[in-house]
Order: structure tokens, then sequence, then C-alpha cells
């Protein structure tokens, strides 16, 4: 049998049937087979068992391993009772029992549990708000003014009786482990190429400054040089991007603006590693599939860094000529000046704009301007 039968044999007799007068008519039948395939379901792979990595590691500076700082920083945000956790524990870490290590901080006085202040950390705004009313006080401002002002105003009794879950807190040991080791966190969140929880710790006990922000930066400027001298402009520009979040978190705006106009003049101008170039020089043009585009959100976080740091246009068209013009990529897609205008036409949607100015770029280093 054929996987679908539209005229078996039964169907044909009556349809000779009918023709010839012989017989009664019967309607033909269809029979399909159907492939019934059961689901499994596919378990990410998973690493090894933290237990086994950490065998070969050394405790940090506060005697705990990567994992259990990392712990300090999300305990604050589960519930006493928790059995259920983010899967990056288990799939990207290896920590199969996160409750027990949560436990066991616990029991080495890294970790207590909260009261009614951390609930109320954990809380909604609206639940603040109408806690706020009941004590008589403003509901306006800020998460954290409305946490200062309850603790510091209304009556213990209704805070334990709004507030009523349960969470981790930090005991003092707890917090100046978490402090030292804010590395650890912080690589967790915004991934540096290079650099895990694991290996971090290595890096910042490695450099001279006794501030592991410092040991970082001196880290990535170090990888983005090596990138640059290697021709491997992608990678380079990665690096640069997280050296802009990174200062950014830091509040040097400015800098932080810098880094990012850096970024998307080498993505103008083909963001490739090693020998990759020949493969994106007759993609410039059109527009819409060009492979020297504005990164993705590189735009959006340009805007948003030149109006904190009070730029306008011109001061901003200023900084993109001065960093366009003393760019090292192989090849120079678009002058100074067309790097400036196609910001501007990314920032208002002119596609138009854009499509001629990648067109002229196009012609220009096909020799046909």
């Amino acid at each position: 049998d054929t996987i679908c039968e539209a005229n078996n044999r039964e169907g044909m007799m009556g349809l000779l049937g009918a023709l010839f007068g012989g017989g009664k008519k019967k309607k033909p039948t269809i029979r399909t087979k159907v492939e019934i395939i059961e689901h499994q379901h596919v378990a990410p792979d998973e690493p090894e068992p933290v237990e086994k990595r950490i065998k070969s590691l050394n405790p940090g500076p506060s005697g705990l391993y990567p994992h259990e700082i990392l712990m300090l920083h999300y305990a604050q945000g589960y519930k006493t009772s928790i059995q259920e956790f983010q899967g990056f524990w288990r799939y990207k870490y290896g920590v199969r029992d996160p409750k027990g290590v949560l436990t066991s901080l616990m029991q080495r006085g890294y970790l207590k549990t909260g009261g009614a202040p951390e609930a109320m950390r954990n809380a909604k705004m609206d639940a603040l708000r109408d806690c706020c009313r009941q004590a008589g006080l403003s509901p306006s401002g800020k998460k954290d003014t409305l946490i200062e002002r309850l603790v510091k105003s209304a009556d213990a009794s209704l805070l334990e009786a709004t507030f009523s879950d349960k969470y981790f807190a930090l005991t003092e040991l707890g917090g100046k482990a978490l402090d030292a080791e804010g590395y650890i966190p912080y690589i967790h969140l915004k991934p540096i190429d290079g650099l895990d929880i694991w290996n971090v710790g290595g890096i910042v006990n490695a450099g001279q400054s006794p501030f592991w922000r410092d040991a970082m930066w001196g880290y990535m400027n170090k990888e983005s040089i090596g990138f640059a001298s290697a021709g491997n402009y992608g990678l380079y520009a990665n690096m640069r991007l997280r050296m802009s979040e990174f200062v950014e978190d830091e509040g040097r705006i400015k800098d932080a603006l810098r880094l990012a106009v850096e970024v998307e003049c080498i993505d103008l101008n083909g963001a490739v590693n090693g020998g990759a170039w020949a493969y994106v020089a007759d993609k410039i043009a059109p527009y819409k599939d060009s492979l020297v585009k504005s990164a993705p959100g590189i735009i959006k976080r340009i805007v948003k860094l030149a109006k904190q740091a009070d730029y306008n246009d011109e001061r901003l068209d200023a900084l993109i000529l001065e960093i366009a013009s003393r760019r090292s990529t192989p090849v120079q897609v678009f002058t100074p000046e067309e790097c400036v205008r196609i910001v501007h036409a990314e920032k208002e949607g002119n596609t138009a704009l854009l499509g001629r100015l990648y067109s002229k770029a196009q012609k220009r280093l096909k020799g046909e301007a």
C-alpha cells in the first residue's frame, strides 16, 4: 500500500459498476496512512556539576566560590520558601541544588531571614503606595523613597502584617563578600568575550589595582587592542561596545558616547574579522541588504547618551567627524561627512537618503563614481 490510496480496489469496482450498469454504486473511499512520531523532550547540554568544577578552583578573597557569590546577589530576591530557580543555575553553571547553596550560605553566616524591609524591596509599587495611605503617609515618590518613609514613620505591626513574605537577606559578612567580588554578578549579567564567573577572578586578582573595575577595564582595553592589531574588527567593535556599557555604569557618559560612536564608525566601514573584507566589499548596496549597516540598537544608544551628555546636533556631528577621521579599518566605505549623515538618517528613518549614500559608496569602491 502507498501512504495515500485515492483509488483503491473497492472504489474502482464501484466506479466500473456505475459506468457499465452492473452492481451497486459505491462511493470511492480514501484511506490515509498516518505516521505517528512520539515527542521526546531533549534537555539542553549540561555543564559538569559545580561540585566537580570547584575541585580545581580556589575560593575567592571572601572564602566563597564564584557560584556562591552569584547566589548572594540573587538571594535577596528569593523567598525563603523558594523551590524553583532560574534555569541558568543548572544549565549554565552546573548548580543542581540551588536551595542547598542558600542553606549553606545561611549556616556559614552570609545570609539570614529578612523582615518587612526586605519584603518591601521585593513588593510592587501599588502595595507600597497602599501601605503609605493606610499609615497616613504620602504615596508619592520612587520605591526607595516609599520604603524609607514607611520604615521611618509607619507602625511596625502594620508593616509586618502587610509584607509578611520572608526573603533572604545579606548579613554584614555577606554584604562585604558581595561588595568585594561584585565582578562575578557583573560578568554574569553583562558577558564579555573570554570571561565568565569562573575565570574573571583570576583576571581581577592578577591586576595591579585593588579595584576590580580597574582590572576589568585593563583586560577589555588590552583585548580590544589585540583584536585591532589582528584585523579582527568585528571582535574589536563588540569589545568597544562592552567598554561603552562599562563606563556608562560608572556615570562616565561622555566616554560611553565616544566609544559608542567609534563602534558605529567601525560598523559603517566593515566590522569584519580577518580576511572577510572581500566578502563584504560587493555587498555595500542596496541599503536594505547591506552588510555594513549600523548594529542593532547602536543608533538609539548614541542618541540616548548624547542627550544625557547634553550634546546638541552640532557637538555630536563634531564628535562623529573626529572619530570617523582617525579610524584604522582597512577600507573606508564612507567618508567622515557621510558617517555624520548616516547617523542622522538612521535616527530619522530616512531610508531614501540612506539608499543614495550606500549606492554612492558602492560605486566609489568599484571605481565607477
